[in-house]
């Protein structure tokens, strides 16, 4: 806790009401969507914002995310999304809301089910694609599909908060507007913060702020960033063997006889 004097007390949120609430949410949001925001995921490495892609660097940076960014800039994502993440967790352990009629409401779902993250999200997508329909020009490279694929690399579209993404995208409700109707609502602790016993290191917050994209990346690294194709058959074409090992995965699993994906 901060003491009354501490000079920076007038920076840190005082979680005493719904409007300091979502005060701490967006920042947490923020660092969760530190790389979704930045320009230089859009962008290919030592490459000016205007010029072209050759269809290789297109799919390098498809395949493996590789961006603008560098290591250590990509780890201090890593980081500070791990954190935007803990806040959220912390402020649920230790707050409740309560609704005009007094009844307890369901600060989970207000902020990761159905409520902040996705409506946030929501709002970050359906701007994107109004600019993109309008022509008003973003950051460069930064299209809507692209956008949407650096999101699903943080949130996992099979997740509670993936879902209700998904389902509000597809719902005729496309607001713009990134405020929310908190009308009513109180916010009350009822668990009193302690500081924790077992901190988690850097490291420790590091691995838990990785990503999908993440992922790609080290792949990309531990592979030099080399496309994975197989060799000129000398036909006139060349391989790509990701979409020869998805065709065989698919045919797997609609080759197979039905009892074969029955549970035992």
């Amino acid at each position: 806790m901060i003491a009354p004097v501490d000079p920076d007390r007038d920076h840190v949120p005082d979680l005493k009401s719904v409007d300091s609430l979502m005060d701490v949410l967006a920042l947490s949001f923020l660092g969760i969507m530190s790389n979704v925001l930045d320009f230089r995921t859009y962008r290919y490495p030592e490459r000016a914002a205007d010029e072209p892609l050759t269809d290789d660097e297109n799919e390098l940076m498809k395949a493996y995310d590789l961006n603008a960014m560098n290591r250590m800039e990509r780890t201090l994502c890593m980081y500070v999304r791990a954190m935007g993440w803990k806040i959220q967790e912390w402020v649920k352990r230790h707050y409740a809301l309560e609704n005009a009629d007094g009844e307890p409401g369901n600060l989970d779902s207000f902020i990761m089910g159905r409520g902040y993250n996705a409506h946030m999200i929501c709002a970050i997508l359906q701007y994107k694609l109004q600019a993109d329909l309008q022509k008003v020009k973003g950051a460069p490279g930064c299209t809507y599909e692209r956008l949407k694929s650096q999101i699903d690399r943080v949130v996992i579209p099979n997740s509670i908060l993936g879902r209700e993404v998904e389902m509000r995208l597809r719902s005729k409700d496309h607001t713009l507007n990134m405020d929310q109707d908190v009308r009513g609502l109180k916010l009350n602790l009822y668990s009193a913060p302690v500081k924790p016993k077992n901190s988690l290191s850097t490291k420790e917050l590091i691995a838990m702020g990785e990503s999908v994209a993440d992922d790609d990346y080290r792949a990309g690294v531990e592979g030099n960033f080399k496309l994975p194709r197989s060799p000129d058959f000398g036909i006139g074409f060349t391989w790509d063997l990701r979409f020869v090992l998805m065709f065989f995965s698919l045919f797997r699993a609609r080759g197979r006889p039905s009892y074969l994906h029955e549970e035992a």
